[in-house]
């Protein structure tokens, strides 16, 4: 390594050098006037090792050499004992510190290398490695599940549809999906291999909260494995829906008989012939929708409009309805072609791509097949996806007002009800009815920031309202503190710790309605998907952060002796000169 040399007492440069200069001269002025030229040369050499050795005992003189590495082994959930065996073998003076025995962290800092071996610290203690010199060495996960995707807030009536990816899977094996009571609701056969997609279902009758499990059994029934799911099903109101038809088609009359059975309020137009029109009324009485105005629309949640019909209404009609999205939250969904002359600019946000695909498959229903036109959805900013299949874009809407226009490329999908899958159709339009109907009002909501919530560990959320100074309480009837967000202001966020299991509340001071569901869960739950979270998480945190090894170094001070000598050594050289 290299070495450098400094001076222990470097503020007494400058003056020394001073010194020694005039000292220097003082000399040579001496030895010109009363020896002239004679030996002058060995004589100024013989007095500048001298005085060179006097000025270095005064500024003590130090070499900077490289502190013996203090190296760090941090190990986690998932790190492989060959890595951790080899870094020992190689640092045979390397501290060891576990992570899952929850031991102290404060020494990292005088770390000058640090390995971090198998998945990873946590989010909330990787402030800990900030401008640290650290290599993360990923290891291998145990067979389970590392991700998992399902709604925790369900209608009654919904599929609850759970889909994931199993790692490391064993032959033989089956995950099940079961209820509180520990029966079996779906299944899925576990094949061999690196991982597995999989998908679970179940329809969701009564209200209330549950908790669900996940089970991995072996051929025999025993359980080597089960976490809990915890959900809540809930009873909408039913909404208002208004359908106007160009004409007759197969989809429209599946689609009212649907929405008749999940006790919708339904009211239909459809055109039979040049002006004339069938109406038709489902879970409400009559009422004349022939005229199209803004008194007619009000009473209604959604309108599922063709475009044909769409295009049928005149410019005033067309802005009326536009009105009645923006100030109202009317929701709209077109159906049908995709040609869009003759409407309003105010209808066309939404663009198509040609795709000549005929049939896909959706990202959450990946084994149902639904047939489509030949087009799907442009991506673009402020439109909200529905459906998709893998990057396509099959559903979506955009924000318009307070209300929601929407559009989506299936089609024909009543042939879903003569196949016997029931439960696909039902999912499908249940999807699209809640994300483009009329919203609610909601003075807040509330969002988790975590997938899951421990005992012990900061759960973050957020809540936005336009409240001015929101006050929130827990259960126990303490004050959750809010932060405030510096850029929308509409938006605050915090973090809790819970300290007990099982499902909790929290409450808002100004809205007693507004109430934010949450479940803890005990800390040896979902170990893999934690585990897997925490491995992209640190990837992703080491990766954005670049710092060079942190190389502590000492001082070594030259023993003044030394100089001492060679001063003595100079002065008797001086003193002999005279002699020779």
């Amino acid at each position: 390594m290299n070495t450098s040399l400094t001076f222990l007492n470097s503020s007494w440069f400058w003056p020394a050098l001073v010194g020694w200069l005039i000292l220097m001269l003082v000399f040579f002025w001496k030895e010109w006037k009363t020896s002239g030229r004679h030996r002058l040369v060995l004589k100024m050499l013989l007095a500048g090792i001298a005085l060179t050795s006097l000025l270095l005992v005064i500024l003590e003189p130090a070499l900077e050499k490289p502190a013996k590495d203090k190296v760090i082994i941090l190990i986690t959930e998932h790190f492989d004992q060959d890595q951790l065996d080899s870094l020992q073998k190689k640092h045979k003076e390397a501290m060891l510190i576990d992570y899952r025995q929850e031991q102290d962290l404060l020494n990292l800092k005088e770390a000058s290398q640090i390995f971090v071996l198998g998945s990873g610290l946590a989010d909330y203690d990787l402030h800990l490695l900030e401008n640290l010199h650290v290599d993360f060495l990923p290891g291998q996960f145990t067979p389970g599940i590392i991700k998992l995707n399902y709604n925790k807030q369900n209608q009654t009536g919904d599929i609850l549809n759970i889909r994931g990816e199993f790692v490391r899977p064993t032959s033989g094996r089956k995950l099940f999906l079961e209820d509180a009571a520990g029966n079996a609701l779906d299944s899925v056969k576990l094949s061999p291999g690196q991982s597995q997609q999989f998908s679970l279902s179940t329809p969701l009758k009564v209200q209330g909260d549950y908790i669900y499990k996940l089970s991995e059994k072996d051929s025999t029934g025993q359980l080597i494995k089960s976490d809990p799911l915890p959900l809540s099903a809930y009873t909408s109101k039913p909404l208002d829906i208004l359908i106007f038809a160009y004409q007759p088609t197969f989809e429209i009359k599946y689609l009212k008989n649907f929405l008749a059975e999940q006790e919708h309020a339904l009211a239909v137009k459809s055109r039979i012939t040049r002006n004339r029109f069938k109406y038709e009324y489902f879970n409400r009485p009559k009422k004349n929708i022939s005229r199209f105005n803004s008194a007619m629309l009000e009473d209604f949640d959604l309108l599922i409009i063709d475009k044909a019909s769409l295009k049928s209404i005149s410019a005033s009609q067309q802005i009326t309805l536009l009105r009645s999205i923006e100030n109202d939250g009317l929701g709209l969904l077109m159906l049908g072609n995709t040609e869009d002359s003759g409407l309003n600019p105010g209808l066309k946000d939404i663009l198509f791509e040609t795709d000549r695909t005929s049939e896909v498959t959706l990202n959450h229903l990946p084994e149902e097949s639904f047939s489509k036109e030949a087009f799907k959805l442009q991506p673009k900013f402020g439109l909200k996806e529905i459906h998709k299949s893998d990057s396509d874009i099959i559903s979506a809407y955009y924000r318009k007002g307070k209300g929601r226009i929407g559009t989506t490329v299936l089609t024909q999908t009543w042939q879903l009800k003569l196949e016997g899958k029931e439960e696909a159709y039902q999912q499908v339009w249940s999807e699209l009815l809640e994300q483009l109907s009329k919203r609610e009002s909601q003075t807040i909501i509330w969002t988790a920031m975590q997938q899951f919530a421990f005992i012990d560990e900061p759960f973050k959320f957020e809540l936005q309202t336009s409240i001015k100074d929101p006050k929130v309480w827990t259960e126990e009837k303490y004050q959750v503190p809010l932060r405030q967000d510096l850029y929308i202001p509409e938006r605050w966020k915090t973090r809790i710790y819970p300290k007990t299991l099982g499902w909790h509340e929290l409450k808002a001071e100004q809205d007693s309605l507004s109430v934010f569901k949450y479940y803890v869960h005990q800390n040896q739950d979902w170990k893999n998907i934690i585990a897997y979270q925490n491995r992209e998480n640190n990837k992703r945190f080491f990766s954005e952060q670049q710092v060079e090894k942190n190389q502590e170094t000492n001082l070594a001070a030259i023993h003044p002796i030394w100089f001492f000598i060679v001063f003595l050594l100079a002065i008797g050289g001086l003193w002999f000169e005279p002699k020779l």
